[in-house]
């Protein structure tokens, strides 16, 4: 009777059952790291999202309050006209290169227009109306966007164009007849997989 596991065979085996190992824990720490990295910039945009949208309700807040007053002025200071400067400034400074920016496929600011990617997450959510997070990598980032949706208090100058400030409807031709709980835009934070 011969045997399959002679001692030659059992040492001849020994490396190969230890590279089989290695590269089987190799395979499971890639993955799992793969994993970590996911979780960490979805923590990351998360968490920068929720930044951008208490900053973008306090001052809305105070120009609904009438604490700052909706005027030529103080438009500036409105989100959707500061939006577009205040996360230019932050993609420039931030060393990580992640951008954030609030953006529409109708944008009344042209610099506030989604790119192609931008598009996907806002088709998205035009499709899953329920969905409130939108987490993918696009090539070599991770978008992450959350909806905007229409609120009461935005018709005041997105409404009819006639209930608009006078001020606005001399400056602005179009974003105007939209509708209560429309989706008229997203938060949207990209993040570069390298840095």
């Amino acid at each position: 009777m011969r045997l399959f596991f002679t001692p030659t065979r059992i040492i001849a085996s020994v490396p190969i059952v230890f590279l089989v190992l290695v590269a089987s824990q190799i395979t499971l720490n890639y993955f799992d790291n793969e994993r970590t990295i996911k979780t960490f910039i979805y923590k990351q945009a998360s968490t920068l999202n929720t930044f951008m949208l208490t900053h973008r309700n306090y001052y809305i807040n105070l120009y609904e309050e009438e604490k700052i007053s909706l005027d030529e002025k103080s438009l500036a200071g409105l989100p959707a006209f500061s939006a577009y400067e205040i996360s230019d400034t932050f993609s420039k400074a931030n060393e990580l290169d992640i951008t954030l920016q609030t953006v529409s496929d109708k944008a009344r600011n042209p610099q506030n227009n989604a790119s192609a990617e931008q598009l996907r997450a806002i088709e998205f959510f035009k499709h899953n109306p329920l969905e409130k997070e939108y987490f993918v990598k696009e090539g070599d980032f991770y978008q992450y966007a959350t909806p905007l949706l229409i609120t009461q208090r935005c018709l005041k100058c997105h409404g009819s164009k006639s209930s608009a400030p006078d001020f606005i409807q001399k400056r602005y031709d179009t974003a105007y007849d939209y509708k209560l709980g429309e989706l008229r835009g997203i938060v949207s934070v990209q993040v570069p997989i390298a840095t």
